[in-house]
C-alpha cells in the first residue's frame, strides 16, 4: 500500500493515507474478500486518494474565495453589551431585596 499511494500522491499525506486505508479495511474487515484482499485494499486505497484530492481541491478553492473577499470590519462590539448587563446587574444590587421579585430578578439571573 505504501508504494501504491507513494506514486499517487506526493508530501507527508502518505502515511496518513496508507493509515486511512488500513483503517477502513479494520471496520469492514467482515467485507474484506480473503481470497483478493490485495485488490479490495487498491480500491479502498483509490477511494481514499480520490477524497483527498477532492478535499485539498476544496481547500485551494475555500482559500481564494477567502483571499478575494474584502476585508469587512466589525460593526458590532459585544463588549457594549457585556457592559450593558453589568450596568443593569450592579442597578438591580441597588434595589432593595422586598422591591426584587417586583421585578423578578434573583442575584446571579443577568
Amino acid at each position: 500500500m505504501w508504494r501504491y499511494v507513494t506514486r499517487r500522491i506526493v508530501g507527508s499525506d502518505v502515511g496518513d493515507v496508507v493509515a486511512e486505508v488500513f483503517l477502513v479495511a479494520w471496520r469492514r474487515l467482515n467485507e474484506v474478500p480473503t481470497e483478493s484482499a490485495l485488490p479490495w485494499l487498491y480500491g479502498v486505497a483509490r477511494l481514499v486518494l480520490a477524497n483527498e484530492a477532492r478535499g485539498r481541491r476544496r481547500w485551494r478553492e475555500l482559500t481564494l474565495r477567502v483571499a478575494a473577499e474584502r476585508d469587512q470590519a466589525v460593526v458590532a462590539d459585544h463588549a457594549d453589551e457585556v457592559i450593558s448587563k453589568c450596568d443593569v446587574a450592579v442597578a438591580f444590587d441597588q434595589v432593595p431585596a422586598t422591591d426584587r421579585e417586583c421585578f423578578g430578578w434573583s442575584p446571579g439571573s443577568v
